[in-house]
């Protein structure tokens, strides 16, 4: 028989944190959640406690004060990362977590990898996986190189989504008409510190998108997967 016992916490996540807090919760394991307010798994009667991070402060203070200050309330559970931002906190404090936590299997390099967009693009290349073409652009005098190779629509995207979305409120600039708008937009991000590229926009709606979750163990084991 499967051992429950031992309670989960999962950090941010929308969607997937919503799946994962109905799936745990439903085999008798106490999960609780802590996130912004659109940490979907908060609002799921199988979150057994909820840990909202407070208006004007940001998840990782909050985590960190949570699970690395005095209080030991939490001590022995699972923590699970369902963000880039849970990600990112993760690794930064990995060491001193695991002294109190259960973490996950996990290859810190290839996470910091996967978390910049560019270095994902250029895995998959090197996997002969297709991705779009991308241009590494780091001034305006790199951008102006690139710009007679660039077919419109193309995107301004952040080399880590969860830092520009914390700024801008959304994931990227989408350019439709104006190759010169390449040059603001990307002034825009650098201007508060986001490091980006340009990425060619593969046509299409929204319904014809997917993403596939899964947690791989030391093993090479898939244990779960979902779209």
């Amino acid at each position: 028989m499967m051992d429950t016992s031992t309670p989960v916490l999962l950090l941010g996540g929308k969607e997937n944190c919503l799946s994962v807090t109905r799936h745990l919760g439903r085999l008798g394991i106490p999960v609780r959640v802590s996130g912004a307010p659109n940490a979907w798994g908060m609002y799921s009667r199988y979150c057994t406690e909820r840990l909202p991070v407070p208006r004007g402060m940001t998840q990782a203070a909050y985590w960190r004060d949570l699970l690395l200050g005095a209080d030991e309330k939490f001590n022995g559970h699972i923590l699970l990362a369902m963000s880039d931002a849970a990600i990112e906190f993760l690794l930064e404090h990995r060491d001193a977590l695991g002294q109190r936590y259960i973490l996950d299997d996990t290859n810190p390099q290839l996470q910091r990898d996967l978390m910049d967009k560019q270095r994902t693009l250029e895995l998959g290349a090197m996997a002969g996986v297709g991705v779009p073409r991308h241009w590494t652009i780091t001034d305006d005098k790199s951008i102006g190189d690139i710009l007679p190779e660039v077919r419109l629509p193309a995107m301004v995207k952040p080399l880590q989504s969860h830092k520009f979305a914390e700024v801008f409120g959304c994931k990227l600039f989408i350019v439709e008409t104006d190759k010169e708008d390449l040059r603001a937009k990307a002034a825009l991000a650098w201007s508060r510190g986001i490091a980006v590229m340009i990425v060619e926009m593969i046509p299409g709606p929204d319904d014809l998108l997917s993403s596939y979750y899964t947690y791989m163990d030391a093993r090479g084991r898939k244990l779960f997967r979902y779209t």
